[in-house]
C-alpha cells in the first residue's frame, strides 16, 4: 500500500517510522560528536512536537520502544539469553 492510497492512520504510522528513524540516525550519524548528535535528535523530536503536538511525541516514543525492543530479541536470540536480562543489562546497570 503506497502513503497516496493510506487512510490517515496509515499515514500516520508511516510518518512515526520515518521520524524514529530520523532520530537514531542524527545520534549514530556522527560517531565523533555525539554531543551533536543527540542535539539534532532534540532537534527533530521538538519539531515533531511544534508540527503534530505532543500525541505524536508519545507515537513517536513508542515507536523507538518497540523496535528497541524488537533489536533487543534478535540480540538475546543470538547470545542466547533472556531478553528482560539483556534488557536490564542495557538500561539498569
Amino acid at each position: 500500500m503506497s502513503a497516496e492510497n493510506s487512510g490517515p492512520a496509515e499515514r500516520l504510522h508511516i510518518s512515526v517510522r520515518l521520524q524514529a528513524h530520523e532520530v537514531v540516525a542524527a545520534i549514530v550519524s556522527d560517531e565523533h560528536n555525539f554531543e551533536r548528535g543527540i542535539a539534532a535528535a532534540r532537534e527533530i523530536t521538538e519539531q515533531v512536537l511544534a508540527e503534530s503536538g505532543p500525541e505524536a511525541v508519545s507515537e513517536l516514543a513508542v515507536e523507538l520502544a518497540n523496535k528497541v525492543a524488537e533489536a533487543l530479541e534478535r540480540f538475546a536470540t543470538a547470545y542466547g539469553v533472556p531478553v528482560n536480562s539483556l534488557a536490564e543489562v542495557w538500561f539498569l546497570e
